[in-house]
């Protein structure tokens, strides 16, 4: 019986023969049409891959040339020009104070009144200070020593001035 759909095969064999035939070629131009896509689709996707490629290569230049120019920039700007702070010292390789500068707050030793004094000390490896300036409101003074506490003592105050000259334990002053 005929539906009318399509043309009538008298033959069972023809009429699949005839379906085969037209299920091939469709799958044939199916497979075409896939690979021609296909082909396109890389094409495109090349083309897209070359221009965020482009893309990212300009945008890293641009980066690195503003980067060098604000570094530079920085360099500049990070230097301070005064360093604050209530001490200073300055360490070797291994730790340990070679130089200082403190504010030693104002005391009272002794019955003697102290003001506040800024004070820089020089250090040698052992420890001991080697080179002391200090200065106050009432005065300054500098001692300048070896390892065995031999050395000058410079000292201008309000009262007046002194000098001391340490030698083998022997203590020697001078006033000008």
């Amino acid at each position: 019986m005929h539906t009318g759909i399509g043309p009538a095969y008298p033959d069972k064999h023809q009429a699949l023969y005839a379906f085969r035939q037209a299920g091939s070629s469709a799958r044939i131009k199916r497979s075409k049409f896939v690979v021609s896509s296909n082909r396109v689709n890389i094409m495109k996707i090349q083309r897209i891959a070359v221009a965020i490629t482009v893309v990212n290569l300009v945008l890293m230049v641009l980066l690195f040339t503003q980067f060098r120019t604000a570094n530079a920039k920085d360099r500049h700007e990070s230097i301070l020009p005064v360093l604050r702070g209530r001490a200073l010292e300055i360490v070797d390789s291994l730790g340990k104070i070679r130089a200082s500068i403190t504010l030693q707050p104002p005391v009272t030793m002794d019955g003697k009144y102290y003001p506040q004094t800024v004070l820089l000390r020089l250090i040698n490896e052992q420890g001991g200070p080697v080179v002391k300036i200090g200065a106050a409101n009432n005065g300054s003074g500098i001692s300048i020593v070896n390892p065995r506490n031999d050395g000058v003592v410079i000292v201008a105050e309000d009262s007046g001035g002194v000098i001391k000259f340490f030698e083998n334990g022997k203590e020697r002053s001078r006033q000008p």
